[in-house]
Formats: C-alpha cells, sequence, structure tokens
C-alpha cells in the first residue's frame, strides 16, 4: 500500500506527474487502496536486488516483515515469511520494542490514504 503522502514523495523523487506515476507504478487492490505493481513476484522499483527508492520508500516496505498478519502466530511467519525472504534468520535480531513500532506505523500508513 502507497498512501496520498508517500505518492507524492515518490512522485518527486522519480521527477514524474502524480498522473505518470499512478499509470505507471501503481495499481488499485480489491480493498480499494494503491500498491505498488509487481513484475515477476518483485516490486516495480527492485533492481539487482536494490531498492530504487530507498530514500522514499513507503512505510509498508520499510516495516515489512513486521506485519500484523505475519506476526499471528509462528505458522504464519514459516509461510508468510521464512518461505519468502532470503534475509529470514540471518543479521541482527529486531528487539520487540522496534517490531512493535513498526506495526505501528504501518498501520497508521494504511489510515492515511
Amino acid at each position: 500500500m502507497v498512501n496520498r503522502i508517500e505518492r507524492r514523495s515518490l512522485t518527486s523523487f522519480l521527477g514524474l506527474t502524480q498522473r505518470d506515476f499512478l499509470r505507471r507504478y501503481t495499481k488499485r487492490t480489491d480493498f480499494g487502496f494503491t500498491s505498488l505493481r509487481f513484475v515477476d513476484g518483485a516490486c516495480v522499483f527492485l533492481k539487482d536486488g536494490l531498492c530504487q527508492v530507498h530514500e522514499v520508500k513507503p512505510t509498508q516496505c520499510r516495516s515489512w516483515p513486521f506485519w500484523e498478519e505475519n506476526l499471528e502466530s509462528p505458522q504464519s511467519w514459516a509461510n508468510e515469511v521464512a518461505d519468502f525472504c532470503p534475509g529470514e534468520g540471518r543479521g541482527n535480531v529486531i528487539d520487540d520494542d522496534l517490531i512493535l513500532k513498526l506495526a505501528q506505523e504501518t498501520e497508521r500508513a494504511l489510515q492515511d490514504d
């Protein structure tokens, strides 16, 4: 999901009009949200494993995989994260306070659209 504030940031960063940005890089979800397009299972802004809009990437991107639905149970985590994310189980352990903060940011971003 990309809310209106994030769309403005991305549009400015890319030097596009709002209309061109929406047409090229987004789609409407079944729930009426604006979402970034995916091509071959990856975000349209992911190139060679790197985010091309990292400086202005949406909250949803910054907070993944710590979304409420991924945190519901160990089975949810295993199905939605562990099988998908190549970085799962590597790197630094994220503490509970940061995970909660990221989950709350995601919920607020959903409400800003």
